[in-house]
């Protein structure tokens, strides 16, 4: 692994398989992995050792999260089932077994006050309380697989996307219906703008999908090589970054644009983007390529060059910013299953 500027690698651990999925608790103390043959590590980034390792989901995992400013995990995999595991004491036991009634169970996510979680299979999804405990039996999707969801930021509502655009439901409200925001295309991707404000979805037809709640609009930007399967929001919603090249395509998001103007392109990767995340405070950004390059940006202009870059041994696979710590730390997983804590000073 090389090194250049200012981020200071470490491997941390080594997978039998693709570290597809990282989560961090609200503290930054343990760093949750998930592999592509579900296996579920629980790293401690404070120790530095593994205080957990389990065999999460038989199959195959997809997802994972630990429970908003709690010691809950949330999986979901290949084997028909999603788990909710508690941690205490460095140990990862089983709390719930979450039968979907489908061979894979693609998505999972917890409100943001971490009062419950939903889960998605095929067409449906389903509200959990934080115990497990069912509150919604089933949400159908109209417009057939859901591809992904997200929970509106500072509030209960549910984003359900997938062919023909996206849909909002309120769990604690299910006699307020679902409301439809259409679209003739695929969503591949969903991102929620911090405020709440904005819905950015990645499309099957290489291009990306916004609608302004409040305003009742929506727009789109087309021109992508291939579809924008990932998107991050800037803490303070201003920027939206995007894959669907080599570069990073970032939107400004102030007063009416970024309608009618033209994107911020970084330029550094010489592979397809995998994976994109915003620190926690600031703008900073990190980016992650199939070349297996990991590029920090502390500028958001055209033509600059990163503050720092990392060669990982394969092409990135994940990456996930601590959202509390001393300094900037981040962790990127890779194709040959090395999960690397990275620190910038």
């Amino acid at each position: 692994m090389s090194e250049t500027s200012r981020l200071q690698p470490q491997l941390c651990l080594r997978m039998a398989e693709i570290p597809v999925a990282l989560d961090w608790t609200h503290d930054g103390h343990f760093l949750a992995v998930g592999g592509a043959d579900g296996e579920t590590v629980v790293f401690d980034t404070v120790e530095d050792r593994v205080v957990s390792r389990i065999q999460a989901h038989a199959r195959g995992l997809f997802q994972l999260a630990w429970q908003p400013r709690g010691s809950r995990l949330l999986t979901c995999g290949q084997d028909g089932a999603a788990r909710l595991w508690t941690l205490a004491d460095g140990v990862l036991s089983l709390t719930a077994e979450l039968e979907m009634e489908h061979a894979w169970v693609e998505h999972c996510a917890w409100q943001p006050a971490g009062t419950c979680f939903a889960v998605a299979a095929g067409r449906v999804a389903r509200v959990f309380d934080a115990n497990g405990g069912l509150l919604q039996r089933e949400v159908s999707f109209a417009g057939g697989t859901i591809s992904a969801l997200g929970w509106r930021p500072q509030g209960a509502q549910l984003a359900l996307a997938g062919y023909q655009g996206v849909a909002l439901y309120s769990p604690a409200d299910p006699r307020g219906g679902i409301r439809k925001l259409p679209w003739s295309g695929a969503m591949v991707s969903l991102a929620w703008r911090p405020d709440g404000s904005v819905i950015a979805c990645g499309c099957q037809d290489s291009s990306v999908h916004f609608w302004r709640l409040r305003e009742s609009k929506e727009a789109w930007m087309s021109g992508y090589e291939t579809k924008p399967k990932h998107l991050a929001w800037s803490r303070d919603g201003e920027w939206l970054a995007t894959s669907g090249s080599w570069d990073v395509t970032l939107w400004r998001f102030r007063k009416g644009s970024p309608e009618g103007t033209s994107p911020t392109t970084l330029r550094r990767h010489r592979a397809p983007l995998r994976a994109l995340a915003f620190a926690p405070k600031g703008r900073r950004l990190v980016s992650g390529c199939e070349g297996g390059l990991v590029c920090l940006w502390d500028q958001l202009e055209d033509f600059v060059a990163p503050s720092a870059v990392v060669a990982l041994d394969a092409g990135v696979e994940s990456v996930a910013f601590s959202p509390k710590g001393a300094g900037l730390r981040l962790a990127a997983g890779d194709a040959n299953g090395g999960v690397h804590l990275l620190t910038a000073q």
